[in-house]
């Protein structure tokens, strides 16, 4: 993964983007070395991934819609939460349903992202707007395997869905290919169920298969979407 800088980038924004190349691994480049052909994160005003033909970075109008559906969400809903409860949120992506939750709870939100470009990115918006969420980057199948039982109120799951799954959510499509991908199976279930002291709920698309193996004890289907929520109580 490369790292570069805006054009009107001065030498204090070049001397961050070297200081977080090193400490992850990127290579540092000047702007007009930079490889098109090869995701690559440019450091202006913002963090932005660059990925092909796509742009992908973090704006609070992400929010709106699930602010606006407030309780009467499916994630609300079908969770229980309530004010004060925690939250694991294991498939952070832009961070939208960790601020949902933060927000009703009164409680920082735990997100892991499993591809570190986004999470960068991520951290970096929710921290410019002030949103209480920890994110963490990592796999949440492999941390979920050593936390304590009982550690969070609600463990939530939102993978994301592939292109050609008859999503129209068009401004995410740039996270497509780089999340968690796999993993979300049996071995899971059980462990978000037992970190879980209230409910785990699993969002997929209808049809596929992550949610026919898991077999949840309720689901949740969204009038005229092609969404599913599955749910599991403790």
């Amino acid at each position: 993964m490369q790292i570069t800088i805006s054009d009107r980038s001065g030498p204090e924004r070049e001397a961050d983007a070297k200081a977080l190349a090193a400490e992850h691994g990127f290579e540092w480049v000047p702007r007009k070395l930079r490889d098109r052909a090869v995701p690559h994160l440019v450091l202006g005003r913002e963090l932005t991934l660059h990925n092909g033909s796509e742009r992908l970075r973090w704006h609070p109008g992400l929010l709106h819609a699930i602010r606006d559906a407030g309780l009467n969400h499916p994630w609300a809903r079908l969770s229980g939460v309530e004010k004060g409860d925690t939250v694991l949120d294991c498939t952070c992506g832009m961070g939208v349903d960790s601020v949902y939750f933060a927000e009703l709870t009164g409680r920082t939100v735990v997100a892991y992202e499993a591809n570190l470009p986004v999470s960068l990115i991520t951290r970096a918006g929710l921290r410019r707007v002030g949103a209480d969420v920890e994110v963490r980057f990592g796999s949440s199948v492999e941390a979920l395997r050593t936390m304590p039982d009982d550690s969070f109120d609600i463990v939530i799951a939102d993978p994301m869905f592939p292109r050609d799954a008859g999503q129209t959510t068009h401004s995410l499509d740039g996270l497509r290919g780089l999340g968690e991908a796999g993993g979300f199976g049996a071995r899971w279930l059980a462990d978000a169920r037992r970190v879980a002291r209230k409910a785990v709920v699993f969002k997929d698309c209808e049809g596929m298969p992550v949610m026919g193996s898991l077999a949840p004890e309720e689901t949740y289907f969204r009038r005229g979407r092609l969404v599913v929520y599955g749910v599991w109580r403790s």
